[in-house]
């Protein structure tokens, strides 16, 4: 399971890790399950549950007792799993999906109600309910937006569950910023080409230059991850942990690969493919050069 989310709230983790990581977290979360297909059905099922159970968001017990399909004077709960629970009500979940359809509010509120209540299983996290994990998320999305109306769309890097929780509970700031940063150049792509200030840069949260130039906390941010010595000794550590698994040079040549998904080998002879691809003058000439006696030695 992984989670995805635009490169600019890295900047909260520079200043209060614990709450930006939390943001960050929640946002990712919220952000995959409105993406969730529900079915009326399914919308039905979940709002009879938590009004009758508890949990889901507000007003689903009101709305469950105004379709008059339960009298919750009368109603006693019985023990057993969810499966169990449903054994004798589908017949009220039929009919209880078939008012949702008929009236818009009902519907918005029991699909996000559905779509909500099963994130923190599906996660395996336990957090606050879902009422306010969609009022941050409405937050934080509304800050995102208006960031992206300025400077564009942002880049949305993943990163596993599991490794989020591990440089989450070992407090690795540096860390998580620079394999986010680097996942967010690689993308879907095999690798990157790349170079320090860039990656600094957005290890800032900071996309392009404008993005960096506007946000002075952002520029002290990247002055501090653009010093040579604490950035190569930063990405031979991510290397050894083989969070990043290749990285290649030339000689004379600023930009480098990066890749986290492809062995030694296999980026030297992309790298040469790269450069096939782009201008031949002379340190693309040397570089192709260095690239393949790199593969030739891997072999």
């Amino acid at each position: 399971m992984y989670l995805q989310f635009p490169l600019m709230l890295i900047q909260n983790i520079h200043k209060d890790f614990e709450k930006g990581m939390q943001t960050i977290l929640n946002f990712a979360m919220v952000d995959f399950a409105l993406k969730q297909e529900v079915t009326p059905e399914d919308a039905a099922r979940q709002l009879l549950y938590n009004a009758l159970r508890g949990g889901g968001l507000r007003g689903v017990r009101d709305a469950v007792e105004n379709s008059g399909l339960v009298d919750f004077d009368v109603y006693e709960d019985l023990e057993g799993t969810a499966e169990t629970f449903f054994l004798n009500r589908e017949h009220i979940v039929s009919e209880l999906a078939e008012i949702i359809q008929k009236d818009q509010d009902l519907f918005k509120l029991a699909t996000l109600n559905c779509k909500l209540s099963k994130l923190d299983k599906f996660f395996n996290v336990e957090g606050p309910g879902p009422d306010y994990r969609h009022k941050e998320y409405s937050e934080t999305k509304s800050i995102i937006d208006s960031h992206q109306a300025k400077f564009g769309t942002e880049p949305r890097p993943t990163i596993s569950i599991e490794l989020f929780w591990d440089l989450y509970k070992a407090g690795q700031k540096n860390e998580f910023a620079a394999y986010v940063a680097i996942r967010s150049l690689e993308g879907n792509k095999k690798m990157t080409q790349t170079d320090r200030p860039t990656i600094a840069g957005r290890m800032a949260g900071a996309k392009s230059k404008a993005v960096l130039n506007s946000n002075p906390e952002a520029q002290g941010v990247f002055a501090g991850y653009n010093q040579r010595y604490s950035f190569d000794k930063l990405i031979t550590e991510l290397s050894g942990r083989n969070l990043i698994k290749s990285t290649l040079r030339a000689k004379h040549w600023r930009k480098f690969y990066l890749s986290t998904k492809l062995e030694p080998k296999e980026l030297a002879q992309e790298a040469v493919k790269h450069k096939r691809k782009t201008d031949a003058d002379a340190k693309n000439r040397q570089a192709i050069k260095e690239f393949e006696q790199l593969n030739k030695a891997a072999t």
